[in-house]
C-alpha cells in the first residue's frame, strides 16, 4: 500500500487546496517568465509550502505549461516530482546552515542544468546562521541569471530583515475544515474506502489546518480499517473531557469536575490539552449563541446548542478569560494543582454576575480575585487524596 501523502500530493497549482491568494500570483509570474530572485513561503507546517515551491519550479521549466500551471506529465515535471531534476536543488537549511554551505550552493548554481530556470529550495530557512544569511544576501544582490531562491519557513521572523526586504513574501494560511474534509472525501473515494463524515470532520479538527497531517491521519485509519470518529479517538488515545468539565463547572459540581480532571491527568500527564479543549468548547458555544455555523458533526453541534441555552454570553466571556490566564501560567507552576484551581474559578465565573468576576487572574494580588479558604481546602484534599 502506497503512502497517501505521496500518492495524492498535488502536481499542479490547480490541485493545491486553498491558498487562493497565492496561486494566481505564482501563475502570473510563470506566464510572464519573470520571477524575483528570491521568494519566501511562510506559514504553518503542512499547508503546502514545499509542494507549491516544487510546482512553481516545475511550471517554470515545464515543456507544455497550461496558463502558467505545470502540466504534471512532461519530463521536467516528472523529474521535479521525483526530486531528481538537475534544475531544482532542494537544500535542508537546518543541516546546511553555515556560510560555507551557502557558498557551495552558489557554486552549484553555476553548473549546467536541463531546464530554463534554476530553482533552489531552502527548507527550514529560518535555521540559517547570521553569517549564512549575509552570504545569501550577497547572492541575492547579484543573482545568477534565471535563478530563483525559494526560502521555506515556519518562522519568518527569524529571517533577517535585509534578506526579507529583497524577497517576495507569501503567507500560507491554515486550511479550513471544509477544505480538508472535501480533500479527504475525494481521497477516500479514490481509495474505495467508505468512511463516515464525522471521521473526516474529527481528522480535520485534529490536523489544525494542515493538509499533510490530515492525510496522514486518514492513511492510518485506512490501514487499520477505522471508519468513524470514535475509532479514531480510541486509536490516538484522544480523551476530550471538556464537556464533562464545563457541565460540572456550570452546575457547581466540584466533585465531578475534580474526578474528570484527575482521571484524565492520570492517563495523559498533561493539562494543556484539557485547557485547549475547554477553550475551543466555549468558543463553539459562543458561536452557536450568535447563530454562527460550526464545522463539526451534527451530534457535536447539538450538544453545544444545548449547553448554550444554559449560560449567558457574559459568563462565557468571564470563563474564557480565566482559561486564557491559566493557559499562560500553566508552564510556570504544577499543572495538576493549577488545573484544579482553574476549574474552581471557572465554576465561579459561570455562576457569577458579569461585574463580579469577569477578569479574575489566577495569581492576582487583589483579594477579591483569590480563592476562598474553603476552596483551597477542598483543592488540597482532592489533590492529596
Amino acid at each position: 500500500m502506497s503512502v497517501l501523502t505521496l500518492t495524492y500530493r498535488p502536481r499542479r497549482f490547480a490541485d493545491v487546496v486553498g491558498q487562493g491568494h497565492i496561486k494566481p500570483i505564482l501563475r502570473a509570474m510563470v506566464l510572464a517568465d519573470d520571477v524575483p530572485p528570491a521568494i519566501i513561503f511562510g506559514g504553518s507546517r503542512g499547508t503546502g509550502k514545499t509542494t507549491s515551491a516544487r510546482i512553481l519550479a516545475a511550471a517554470l521549466n515545464c515543456s507544455q505549461p497550461v496558463k502558467g500551471d505545470a502540466c504534471g506529465t512532461c519530463v521536467h515535471c516528472l523529474s521535479v516530482q521525483k526530486t531528481n531534476s538537475t534544475s531544482v536543488l532542494e537544500i535542508d537549511a537546518a543541516s546546511n546552515r553555515g556560510i560555507e554551505d551557502v557558498r557551495k550552493i552558489k557554486d552549484l548554481c553555476m553548473y549546467a542544468h536541463e531546464g530554463e530556470w534554476r530553482v533552489v529550495l531552502l527548507d527550514e530557512a529560518h535555521s540559517m546562521t547570521a553569517d549564512a544569511f549575509n552570504a545569501l544576501l550577497k547572492v541575492l544582490e547579484e543573482p545568477p541569471p534565471r535563478t530563483l531562491f525559494v526560502l521555506l519557513t515556519t518562522d519568518v521572523d527569524k529571517i533577517i530583515d535585509t534578506v526579507r526586504s529583497r524577497s517576495m513574501y507569501f503567507e500560507f494560511r491554515r486550511l479550513t475544515t471544509e477544505n480538508i474534509v472535501s480533500r479527504l472525501a475525494m481521497i477516500a473515494e479514490a481509495e474505495a474506502f467508505e468512511v463516515e463524515k464525522d471521521l473526516l470532520v474529527e481528522i480535520s479538527q485534529r490536523a489544525h489546518g494542515g493538509m499533510r497531517d490530515a492525510v496522514m491521519f486518514l492513511d492510518q485509519c485506512l490501514r487499520v480499517g477505522i471508519k468513524d470518529a470514535c475509532g479514531f479517538k480510541a486509536l490516538h488515545g484522544i480523551t476530550d473531557v471538556s464537556e464533562t468539565i464545563f457541565s460540572a463547572a456550570l452546575q457547581g459540581n466540584l466533585s465531578q469536575g475534580f474526578t474528570a480532571i484527575e482521571e484524565t491527568f492520570r492517563r495523559t500527564g498533561d493539562c494543556s490539552a484539557m485547557t485547549d479543549d475547554l477553550i475551543e468548547l466555549i468558543r463553539d458555544i459562543m458561536a452557536v449563541k450568535e447563530g454562527a455555523s460550526l464545522s463539526r458533526s451534527e451530534k457535536d453541534v447539538e450538544r453545544r446548542e444545548e449547553l448554550s441555552k444554559r449560560v449567558t454570553t457574559d459568563r462565557l466571556v468571564a470563563a474564557i478569560r480565566v482559561l486564557w490566564d491559566f493557559r499562560i501560567k500553566i508552564k510556570q507552576s504544577d499543572q495538576r494543582s493549577m488545573m484544579d484551581m482553574a476549574f474552581v474559578m471557572l465554576s465561579e465565573s459561570l455562576k457569577a454576575k458579569r461585574d463580579a468576576a469577569v477578569s479574575m487572574p489566577i495569581n492576582s494580588s487583589d483579594s477579591s480575585a483569590r480563592l476562598s479558604l474553603a476552596d483551597m481546602g477542598r483543592l488540597a484534599s482532592v489533590s492529596n487524596g
